[in-house]
């Protein structure tokens, strides 16, 4: 006697019973039991080996390219900033010399800085340097320059009128 078995997928199961997991994402019944998601093995080795979207490529690419502009330009701005604070604490302890020779290496960096430029030409000033002083505060008068800065600039050139006689 011939029994007729259903050849259909999935098989039926009875009322009540926990039907047998089945893969995710092809159907498969042979599912790996130890995970979590209910993957069979070709799945789930496919899925962990899947390449990147190109989107992401594309995004790791230009943090990377921005990371290597950064890194050029981080050495030579790092050098600015030290010597702009080693110019300002050699003006503290009134040794213009080394303020000027600092803050040059500074506006070499930012020649367009108008901070670093009038720190430079008070620093020429107060070292007795009243010529250079003249010239590079002169470049500095029409920028726009930090508030106390500019009160700094004229007083510098309010002292030079002074001394010259000019009203």
């Amino acid at each position: 006697m011939a029994v007729a078995w259903q050849w259909t997928y999935p098989p039926k199961t009875p009322a009540g019973a926990d039907p047998a997991p089945v893969c995710k994402n092809c159907k498969c019944p042979n599912v790996e039991e130890e995970y979590e998601l209910p993957l069979c093995w070709d799945c789930r080795r496919w899925a962990s080996v899947r390449p990147l979207p190109r989107d992401i490529k594309l995004i790791c690419a230009l943090v990377f390219i921005a990371l290597l502009y950064a890194g050029y330009h981080y050495p030579g701005t790092l050098g600015a900033s030290i010597a702009y604070q080693e110019g300002q604490r050699a003006e503290k302890a009134r040794n213009f010399t080394r303020a000027i020779a600092e803050y040059e290496t500074v506006v070499a960096t930012y020649p367009q800085s108008p901070l670093a430029v009038a720190r430079l030409g008070l620093a020429y000033y107060r070292g007795g340097q009243v010529q250079q002083a003249i010239w590079i505060l002169g470049h500095v008068w029409w920028r726009g320059t930090p508030k106390e800065t500019a009160m700094q600039v004229n007083a510098v050139f309010r002292d030079i009128k002074k001394r010259a006689g000019v009203k």
